[in-house]
């Protein structure tokens, strides 16, 4: 992150940060730690096993419409098989190289509607629910879905702080590759 950032833990500015991989926090450097597997994790989540809630507001949540990846997610789930579950949704305007288009973003699709570009406003129950109303990919979860809360505590902005995420030219060139099918390697739009 080049950014200034603000840490969720303990509150502190500056330009050194990263997320926590598991719930996708901002954390400054002192807030987070590498586990064994190497990934960078927050306190809070290295005292807790990350297991999926099926509690009805979060179920409803994924019924309601699909969460929103990072573009590393994105090549994550192609890398796993997951490509044709997805849509081409899109933030309308506020792109890095023109304010009046919008940002192109592949995301879980609603069912149904998998492999296209998504409707304005689309309202639906995402690919990934399952019939016990699981998701199937919690492992690799997009950020969104893994900081909705049903406790309440879900950021403001965090729709947008996704969309933001897709702001820029290589994450474009990932959005239009996936959307022309032509990302046999997610790898080579990095």
């Amino acid at each position: 992150m080049n950014e200034e950032y603000h840490c969720f833990d303990c509150g502190s500015t500056g330009n050194a940060a990263a997320y926590c991989e598991r719930c996708y926090k901002v954390m400054c450097m002192g807030c987070i730690k590498k586990c064994e597997n190497g990934d960078l994790v927050c306190l809070d989540c290295l005292d807790k096993d990350w297991q999926p809630c099926a509690c009805p507001s979060c179920v409803e949540a994924c019924r309601q419409r699909p969460c929103w990846p990072t573009p590393d997610e994105v090549r994550k789930l192609i890398e796993l098989g997951y490509g044709k579950r997805l849509w081409l949704d899109y933030w309308c305007g506020e792109r890095y190289d023109n304010p009046n288009r919008d940002i192109h973003i592949p995301a879980p699709a609603i069912t149904g509607y998998e492999n296209r570009m998504a409707s304005f406003f689309p309202v639906g129950q995402c690919t990934f629910l399952n019939a016990e109303g699981l998701c199937e990919i919690h492992a690799v979860k997009p950020m969104e879905g893994r900081l909705i809360t049903c406790s309440g505590a879900t950021p403001n902005d965090l729709h947008r702080t996704v969309a933001m995420m897709w702001n820029n030219p290589a994450a474009q060139k990932l959005a239009d590759a996936w959307y022309l099918g032509r990302y046999e390697n997610a790898t080579d739009y990095e």
